[in-house]
């Protein structure tokens, strides 16, 4: 990476303290609901849409944790979607989708162009 889009990814990336506090909390309870698959031989394969992904702080930090799950991060301001895109590459993790525009006060069908639908397959064990 060149030294200009070096300063430009660390001008994009925002840090929020309260972020910064809680994501270790966070992930531990997140450990407690996302579980790894059964056996190699039978990858689970788990997309996780994260609301209001603010910075891109909690993203970047849970996604290792995780290798089995696809993370969308999501945002309705520009800022912190630029900031998001920022950890993503700065981390290079190849299980975090690019961040999407999500307004959750328009109707889920609507969500990212319409390409989000409803879940329909629940995991209840």
């Amino acid at each position: 990476m060149s030294s200009r889009s070096t300063t430009s990814l660390k001008k994009s990336k925002q840090i929020n303290s309260a972020a910064e506090r809680n994501k270790d909390p966070i992930l531990e309870i997140l450990k407690q609901y996302i579980f790894a698959p059964a056996s190699p031989e039978e990858p689970q394969s788990i997309r996780l849409l994260e609301i209001s992904s603010g910075t891109g702080q909690h993203v970047v930090h849970f996604a290792p944790h995780f290798p089995w799950v696809t993370f969308q991060p999501s945002d309705v301001d520009e800022s912190s979607l630029n900031s998001i895109s920022a950890y993503i590459q700065e981390s290079g993790l190849t299980n975090v989708k690019t961040p999407i525009y999500l307004d959750v006060t328009q109707p889920f069908k609507m969500w990212d162009g319409g390409r989000i639908t409803e879940n329909s397959q629940v995991n209840r064990s």
